[in-house]
């Protein structure tokens, strides 16, 4: 129970051990937030520790300070991310990021595979584009021809199940940001409203497997009127400062077949497609800062040149990050290696399916996000993160235990030192 609240910064938490309750952990939380909020964090971290503690040692915790550092006040902990999954499956996730005083929940809701927010503007959105007639089983890798389930997927979150996930997420104090991709990933869009698209006379349909498609908007007027009106019914209904516009794995094919690309580029003097998409991110940043927002994108979104405002996720190793804290811009620290939960963390032969890759435990929790290219002044511009892309392929055991590793990376890892409380 909570004993008393100490003038702030201070919060103290008294935790009795589960199997020896002559055991008491004295947790003394330093929040520079409010009070309420480092109730909450005080009251987790008993949680965590009660948890661990299974010993009759009356000295396995003594006194246990968690001091709230300029390293964590400054950065995102941690951003999690979901496609197509039920209300109560998110909330459990949201505890779990709860649990461990993580302050933010990036929640993927388009991409080729289906398009999962009710957009009330533009209804085939979800009648069409949260659709799709099976979903593809293992790896293609493995398995070519590729394996399909033959089981239709059809669901999507309407606003009124959103506002519910964001008062959720809020009463826990974590903020949760949305992400609706672009330029490309907009296979489910563009099977919506082919329009959008650059023609070529194609057609478009909700991918039931996972790649990189060619399907992406084309930057017309009419495209940019879609995506300004799907962002401000999507502002509506996330307070977050920030929106994640994706910008990542964009292919140019159709943009050097389509005409009015071409005329574009030579109108706006664009030299190459590179430059095109950082234009099209440029006009949608423009947008999203006029209500007040700022936004989040892929590393990719520096190619041809970063938005005067953007903040860059550094996905692809940390160079992006590197680049982009150079530019004094802020960098959300997530590469693949070394963040991405939905990794193998032992031989795919005896694992349960992973999205791929190999990383084992240790690498996790050791990861250090402060570059040594980087000057104390740049690394103030880092904050960490981490990823997991859960679908119907990955297994949730080895995220759970991995999540709870990244809580010293994120909490207790001051700049180049270790907090240890013995």
């Amino acid at each position: 129970p909570l004993d008393n609240v100490i003038n702030d910064p201070w919060v103290k938490l008294t935790a009795l051990c589960p199997l020896d309750p002559l055991s008491c952990i004295s947790l003394h939380l330093n929040v520079e937030h409010s009070v309420d909020q480092g109730r909450r964090h005080g009251f987790d971290n008993g949680r965590v520790l009660n948890s661990v503690s299974g010993t009759n040692d009356n000295a396995a915790f003594r006194e246990v300070i968690f001091a709230d550092s300029s390293f964590v006040n400054k950065r995102i902990e941690s951003f999690l991310n979901f496609l197509g999954t039920g209300i109560e499956f998110i909330k459990k996730y949201i505890d779990l990021l709860a649990l461990h005083n993580m302050n933010t929940f990036h929640w993927h809701l388009t991409e080729d595979q289906g398009w999962r927010i009710e957009i009330k503007k533009y209804p085939k959105l979800t009648e069409i584009g949260s659709y799709r007639k099976q979903t593809q089983i293992g790896h293609s890798d493995y398995y070519f021809p590729r394996r399909y389930d033959g089981k239709e997927k059809r669901g999507y979150y309407t606003q009124e199940e959103i506002k519910e996930i964001v008062k959720y997420a809020s009463d826990r104090f974590i903020t949760v940001i949305p992400e609706i991709e672009m330029p490309g990933h907009a296979s489910a869009a563009l099977a919506s409203y082919p329009e959008l698209s650059c023609g070529l006379g194609k057609t478009y349909v909700v991918r039931d497997y996972f790649d990189v498609f060619d399907e992406v908007y084309c930057p017309k007027e009419h495209t940019f009127e879609f995506l300004q009106n799907v962002l401000t019914e999507v502002m509506e209904l996330f307070p977050s400062h920030y929106i994640h516009i994706g910008g990542d794995e964009c292919p140019k094919k159709a943009w050097k077949k389509c005409a009015h690309c071409q005329h574009l580029m030579k109108w706006e003097g664009l030299p190459n497609e590179e430059a095109l998409q950082s234009w099209f991110i440029h006009r949608i940043e423009q947008f999203v800062n006029s209500k007040g927002r700022d936004i989040i994108g892929w590393d990719e979104i520096l190619e041809g040149g970063l938005a005067p405002n953007a903040t860059v996720m550094s996905w692809r190793g940390e160079k992006g990050g590197i680049e982009a804290a150079h530019q004094r811009h802020k960098v959300i620290m997530t590469p693949g290696k070394k963040c991405y939960l939905d990794y193998y963390q032992e031989s795919p032969e005896f694992a349960p399916l992973a999205i791929g890759g190999f990383l084992p435990l240790d690498t996790v929790y050791n990861y250090n996000p402060l570059p040594a290219e980087l000057t104390p002044e740049e690394q103030a511009y880092i904050w960490l993160s981490l990823v997991c892309w859960l679908c119907q392929r990955c297994n949730g055991h080895s995220r759970n235990i991995r999540t709870s590793s990244r809580l010293p990376v994120g909490w207790i890892r001051s700049l180049n030192d270790w907090i240890i409380a013995e």
